[in-house]
């Protein structure tokens, strides 16, 4: 699994560390991000393979990055896996319309939110 790219945006930093040095260990490079606005910058740079994306965040919270990633092309089928402290349907609803690939309910257990993201990143490009 070597060569993924994995962007983790989380406004908490403890977060975005715990998952990063996970991915590592099984080989896969990690970008962070505290935000939204942070996100997009980063995507522009280098796409990710995967985004893991915390709803709750200052500035551009989650959902409305992925409004913005889904309406263009080039980043309309990203694999998503979107982070949540509390499972509002609302979101939930908004998301799925969206094309979350995965939820995962903080606090999550990293093992289970690392096989997510393989599998994610193991699917075929669009």
């Amino acid at each position: 699994m070597s060569n993924r790219r994995v962007l983790v945006v989380d406004d908490e930093a403890h977060i975005r560390r715990i998952i990063k040095l996970k991915l590592e260990d099984r080989g896969m490079r990690v970008e962070e991000a505290r935000d939204g606005e942070q996100a997009l910058a980063a995507i522009e740079r280098a796409a990710p393979d995967v985004l893991v994306l915390d709803i709750m965040m200052p500035k551009l919270d989650g959902i409305s990055l992925l409004r913005q990633l889904r309406g263009d092309p080039r980043w309309a089928k990203l694999p998503v896996i979107m982070l949540t402290a509390v499972r509002e349907r609302d979101d939930m609803a908004k998301a799925d319309e969206l094309g979350v690939f995965a939820y995962v309910r903080k606090p999550f257990r990293t093992d289970e939110l690392c096989e997510l993201v393989e599998r994610a990143a193991a699917q075929p490009a669009p």
